[in-house]
């Protein structure tokens, strides 16, 4: 029977895997947060200033005139026991045990038992925030509080080759502000007009709660009324971080850059914002900044100054200051973290010990000599497949997963250190020895495209998760982790539940036919073998996929799967064998981000394609 392709001009946008990027290998991270901008920015290149909030306000309005407005027609179901990217952690001021984590995608929750067992909540906030880059506390005061929202990598028009256009996690609504613990919240910054901006952190005057700074994609903000009002100190952008000298708070420190930013440093003053200077000792870096004053010794700084985009030009420097951040030193050279340089690192001291550091990037390190050595401390990294129980660690004690965005040493716990990363929260309670996760009930996980739920069973499905593989439900809250990377695309065979497809990034096919407890990977060859030079043959990929490819059984018979990249490809046995469709050509050049088949013709498919990044 003929086969009929449609092909679709796509309504969405995403950054295509052209074969020099495929070259230089740009890391995953880049291309899972480029899918979320490029599927709501089409299109154009760039989510709107505006768009997000206002519509937030519409449906919430709408909602709140509906006679159903009081009927809550979902339940969490999970994952519980697998977290997603964490930015930040807080720590309530007046409950040591008690302590925030702030999601790339999931908002902000709370814990009162340090993450232990089954102890986070969701804290709502009533506004559209699902990104949260920062949490923080006036001094010995837990009834105010302030998160930043956004996670913004690079500014509008900066960066270069792949990274010319802005990157972002998700929107930004400005900073919200709480003065009842996190019951109620209110807007103390008002960004929902201008929601492609970010804050990447808030600290509080520690001998005035009226006094606020924030680092934010638009420069160095100031409060001196809590949050009623704010103005620019410093019209720098990209500013990640700012530390205040607590003996001294008119003495302030920020760091700036990410991608090429203008103004990329770091920078002090001396009268509480009004003029600043440059630092001295800066090496000639491309990513973010992160830094850490020593609670114990005011006048001593770190900086964890990163570099790294492409696989191949990871680089990272450690610099410490001992005169409050006017001049630095490179420590160390240690590539903690590698080509995570513009997007997960960052630096801790001691409180009492200002010599001893824990840096973390893609892995976790520790020194305790003032940062002139650094020693690896976890041996492992990557995600532990299986059943991992809710209420306990999900690895061994040398386990911390990879891309650490965060790392604080607990003031008042001797001992315990927290890390924020992709997998979740993490805390070590002899000083970064052993490791163990606290995630049970902490749902804050991004699901990609290619969901599946069985046809015959309602406690059966499975979806592919950004950095933590592709997650099973079997009806109970401990979801299955089976087949690593970033999972992607999932198939059920109709038929037969104990027949399942998971993939990992670039269109990596896996089946199982026993139900998820082995898998047999059966990608579609995107390539051929050609003859290079006489009598030299070499195989050669002629097709790219994207970075999460799509393919989908046929419901009218499940043994036929189709799968795309800029080709579409079709195997009748089950992914045994796969041939190239529409004569081996591509629909239009552009790569294909999602198909469909129909549910009465297994002839009949629907293609979506994206435009060419450029």
């Amino acid at each position: 029977m003929r086969l009929i392709l449609i092909a679709i001009s796509c309504i969405f946008i995403f950054a295509c895997q052209n074969v020099s990027e495929k070259e230089i290998r740009i890391p995953g991270s880049y291309k899972a947060l480029d899918f979320f901008t490029y599927s709501r920015a089409y299109p154009a290149k760039d989510i709107p200033n505006q768009g997000y909030a206002q519509a937030f306000k519409t449906h919430k309005s709408l909602i709140e005139s509906s006679t159903y407005k009081n009927v809550n027609h979902w339940t969490a179901m999970g994952p519980f026991n697998t977290a997603g990217r964490v930015l930040t952690i807080g720590i309530n001021p007046e409950d040591a045990n008690t302590i925030y984590a702030g999601t790339a995608s999931g908002g902000i929750w709370r814990s009162r038992d340090l993450g232990q067992g089954r102890s986070w909540e969701r804290i709502e906030t009533g506004f559209p925030v699902l990104g949260v880059s920062t949490i923080a506390f006036p001094e010995r005061d837990s009834t105010v509080m302030m998160i930043g929202t956004g996670e913004v990598y690079n500014i509008e028009v900066t960066g270069n080759d792949g990274a010319y256009r802005s990157t972002r996690g998700s929107y930004g609504a400005g900073i919200l502000k709480s003065t009842d613990g996190g019951a109620s919240w209110e807007q103390s910054l008002d960004w929902s007009y201008n929601q492609r901006e970010g804050i990447w952190m808030i600290k509080f005057d520690p001998t005035n709660p009226d006094v606020v700074f924030a680092a934010t994609t638009e420069g160095v903000l100031k409060s001196t009324d809590q949050g009623e009002n704010w103005s620019n100190v410093f019209e720098n952008q990209m500013v990640t971080d700012v530390e205040i000298n607590p003996d001294n708070p008119n003495e302030i420190v920020a760091s700036c850059g990410n991608f090429s930013s203008p103004g990329e440093g770091i920078y002090y003053t001396e009268d509480g914002g009004e003029t600043w200077d440059a630092s001295t000792g800066m090496p000639d870096f491309n990513g973010k900044i992160l830094m850490a004053r020593s609670a114990s010794e005011p006048n001593i700084l770190y900086a964890s100054v990163g570099n790294g985009f492409w696989f191949d030009d990871g680089y990272t420097w450690l610099l410490k200051s001992i005169d409050g951040g006017k001049n630095f030193t490179t420590v160390n050279e240690t590539d903690y973290s590698k080509w995570q340089g513009w997007f997960s690192h960052d630096i801790s001291v001691h409180p009492t010990n200002p010599d001893e550091v824990v840096a973390v990037g893609i892995e976790v390190y520790k020194s305790n000599d003032g940062g002139i050595t650094l020693t690896r401390q976890n041996e492992d990294s990557g995600v532990q497949l299986g059943f991992p129980p809710v209420d306990e660690p999900d690895g061994p004690p040398e386990y911390v997963h990879s891309d650490n965005h965060f790392v604080m040493h607990h003031p008042e716990i001797e001992g315990l250190i927290l890390i924020g990363s992709d997998g979740g929260v993490f805390l070590s309670f002899d000083g970064a020895e052993t490791f163990q996760s606290a995630n049970g009930g902490l749902q804050c996980t991004q699901f990609y495209n290619g969901f599946s739920v069985s046809q015959t069973n309602p406690d059966f499905a499975l979806g592919g998760l950004q950095d933590n593989s592709t997650s099973i439900f079997w009806g109970g809250d401990a979801w299955q982790r089976a087949v690593g990377g970033d999972g992607s695309w999932t198939a059920i065979n109709k038929d037969n539940n104990s027949t399942l497809y998971a993939s990992s990034q670039n269109l990596n096919i896996q089946r199982s036919t026993n139900g998820a407890n082995n898998f047999q990977n059966i990608r579609p060859q995107l390539g051929m073998v050609v003859e290079v030079e006489e009598d030299v043959f070499e195989w050669v990929e002629t097709d790219y996929s994207l970075f999460i490819a799509p393919y989908v059984l046929s419901d009218s018979d499940p043994n036929i799967i189709y799968a795309a990249a800029r080709k579409i490809y079709k195997s009748e046995q089950g992914g045994d064998n796969w041939e190239e469709m529409n004569n081996g050509n591509m629909l239009n050049g552009d790569p294909i981000y999602a198909l469909d088949v129909c549910y009465t013709d297994e002839n009949v498919v629907y293609a979506a394609t994206a435009p060419e990044s450029t």
